[in-house]
């Protein structure tokens, strides 16, 4: 999926809903945890099918992290930084130019896709999209040379990158980069002092007073994680022990006891393990004693061949490493990256690439469905006080008309009162009408002539304006239902239909304007939905106000069928049809359930839908993008929930996808 056109104003060191733990206790056990919670994409053969929207991502675990370092050391070892780009607040991509090509090294902090690969090339950003750790870091190690990719600790999900001026030299600048779920970070570190320069997520010293990660502090590496060290592990026998007394813990089982007893062991890898030695015969997790001394030698020696290959990867990764060894199929690929599996990169770009999209796609979505609430609220102060305005403008008469009597009755005046009795010209009635003993009678009938005046000049010049309010209402309201809309699942064509509607609320400065980009909005149909009703003929239905001015007024011809929701914001709809065709019931009621779906009154049950030719639809005069004015209308109902809109989302709902109802 394509990032959105803009990045949301976000500082880099902001993180908006977890909190890092950083007691050196309970940050082991968090990272432990994250280890231990999900499966990992190197616990597979061969690469992994694609992932559905809305399934949880696989944990980037400590053998997935060797593979990625083996890559770099391989493919861009040394490199020329050209670039560093943020373009969201999770991922800084580096643009690194070698004697071979470019590539690019990918490192995220995302607290459910945090990752460590060569990937796609950076994006091509605006400077005023960059955030600010991507700014430093471009301003640092730009011209700088990527001279080592290294695991400082063994068995820990810590990454190095050392900067030097060219190959050979000493290290100017490290990056560190910890993989650790929820409790991710990447550290730029100054070699020459130790201390840090830039921080992706800041930790001030008034927030922990154990391990602070902001500019100008000492770097200190994470804690260790509990666990004995795969490669310290003894032989079969007292294996066995600590992986038994680990699975003896509640919800006992041997693969859980593998990643309870050992750091760097994934429950992915654990499974994986266990199936290639054979041990996991009728039970996905078995217990310690449901192995027999056979299972328990396979699985050991399935053991020491994934350690073997593992250590060999970090201390000589240039060679072909247990290509055959199924845990290791992306370490293989990595020190190998010609072979049949390709580039292990490849691999994590697939399983990766969409959730910076996807969270991209959610702030920008959050953005502007708060930029348009904001113009919301203002335009209905707007409109409140025009009524009110008109509302005291409407009274000009009854002020005219105390003028008239102050004048009538003001020889009863006596000289120094603060009242003037007067009748009432049609009832009769005495009443006393309040005068300023200052200015007497007659300067107040004038101060009263001339705000009748007023009042009456106010009325003819706010009803316009009171008019285009309501006008620019109705349209905040039809923008707000179409980012409701929006899920993210609909790819391209939502990221393309947001672009467009943060470029119609630039224009209208409800956001600041942004940098136009090439491509793709000069088509109209990326701004509708196309469904098939039973007879075969098309529908189409705007996704957003561009999408519904195309539907409407350019697309939609006299032999088609017009349809929107009455009364409420809602999509335009059109039953497309040759001429001479008439629309069948079945397919008028197709139509019209569609347009009660995508409308806000989807939750009403039954719902009256409009319906007349295009040809009767017009844009009124000053209209705003998407407004018009129908005519000869006819009413039919609408039944959202019979929609084929309707069954779609429930599928997806079924999948674990994110539907508009969700949002």
């Amino acid at each position: 999926m394509r990032r959105a056109a803009t990045a949301p104003r976000l500082r880099a060191t902001d993180r908006p809903t977890h909190h890092r733990r950083l007691h050196p206790a309970s940050t082991a056990a968090v990272a432990t945890r994250a280890d231990a919670a999900e499966p990992s994409p190197t616990g597979t053969t061969g690469a992994p099918a694609p992932r559905a929207k809305g399934v949880k991502l696989p944990a980037f675990d400590y053998t997935a992290l060797v593979a990625s370092v083996c890559e770099v050391r391989a493919l861009g070892v040394p490199t020329k930084v050209e670039l560093a780009a943020q373009a969201d607040a999770y991922t800084l991509v580096l643009g690194l130019r070698g004697i071979d090509g470019n590539v690019a090294l990918h490192v995220s902090w995302h607290p459910d896709a945090a990752r460590v690969c060569l990937g796609p090339p950076p994006p091509r950003i605006h400077k005023t999209e960059q955030l600010s750790f991507g700014e430093q870091c471009h301003a640092l190690l730009r011209n700088l040379v990527l001279t080592r990719a290294a695991l400082p600790e063994p068995w820990e999900r810590v990454a190095t990158f050392s900067f030097a001026d060219r190959p050979g030299d000493e290290p100017r600048f490290t990056l560190h980069c910890e993989v650790m779920g929820r409790n991710s970070n990447a550290v730029l570190v100054d070699d020459a002092t130790g201390k840090i320069a830039a921080c992706a997520y800041q930790v001030g010293a008034a927030q922990t007073s154990v391990r602070p990660l902001s500019p100008g502090f000492e770097y200190r590496p994470p804690p260790p994680a509990p666990g004995v060290a795969p490669n310290d592990a003894p032989a079969l026998a007292e294996w066995r022990d600590i992986v038994t007394r680990a699975a003896a813990l509640p919800t006992p089982g041997v693969e859980k006891g593998m990643v309870r007893a050992f750091r760097g062991v994934s429950p992915a890898l654990a499974a994986t393990l266990l199936a290639g030695s054979g041990a996991n015969v009728g039970s996905s997790d078995p217990s310690p004693s449901a192995l027999t001394d056979d299972a328990w030698r396979a699985l050991h020696e399935e053991w020491r061949r994934w350690v073997d290959a593992l250590t060999g990867a970090v201390d000589a990764p240039a060679d072909p490493i247990g290509a055959g060894l199924t845990p290791l199929s992306a370490a293989s690929r990595a020190a190998d990256p010609a072979g049949a599996g390709g580039p292990v990169g490849a691999l994590f770009a697939e399983v990766y690439g969409g959730a910076g999209d996807a969270d991209v796609f959610r702030r920008e979505k959050d953005r502007l469905l708060q930029a348009v609430g904001a113009a919301v609220k203002k335009n209905r102060q707007k409109v409140n006080s025009f009524r009110k305005q008109i509302a005291e403008a409407e009274a000009h008469e009854d002020v005219k008309t105390r003028a008239d009597e102050i004048m009538a009755y003001q020889h009863g005046y006596q000289q120094g009162a603060s009242a003037l009795t007067v009748y009432d010209f049609e009832t009769g009635e005495a009443k006393e009408i309040p005068i300023d003993a200052l200015k007497g009678p007659v300067a107040a009938a004038e101060a009263l002539y001339k705000k009748a005046r007023k009042q009456r000049r106010t009325a003819g010049a706010v009803e316009p304006l009171l008019e285009a309010a309501s006008r620019e209402a109705e349209y905040l309201e039809q923008v707000e239902f179409s980012l409701r809309e929006l899920t993210g699942q609909g790819g391209k064509d939502d990221v393309l239909a947001l672009e467009e509607i943060d470029a119609e609320l630039g224009k209208r400065g409800a956001t600041p304007s942004k940098p136009k980009k090439k491509g793709g909005r000069d088509d109209p149909m990326i701004n509708i939905r196309r469904y098939v009703a039973p007879s075969g003929k098309e529908v189409l239905v705007g996704r957003n106000s561009r999408g519904n001015e195309a539907v409407s007024l350019s697309i939609g011809k006299d032999q088609d069928v017009w349809f929107h929701v009455r009364g409420a914001p809602g999509a335009h709809v059109i039953l497309r049809q040759q001429p001479g065709q008439e629309a069948s019931d079945e397919d008028l009621q197709y139509a019209a359930d569609l347009a009660a779906f995508h409308s806000k009154l989807r939750t009403g049950g039954k719902v009256d839908v409009s319906f007349t030719s295009p040809k009767f639809v017009r844009k009124p005069s000053g209209g705003r993008l998407g407004m018009v004015t129908i005519d000869k209308e006819r009413v039919m109902l609408g039944m959202p929930d019979a929609s084929e809109a309707a069954a779609e989302e429930e599928r997806d709902r079924a999948a674990g996808k994110k539907t508009a109802s969700s949002w």
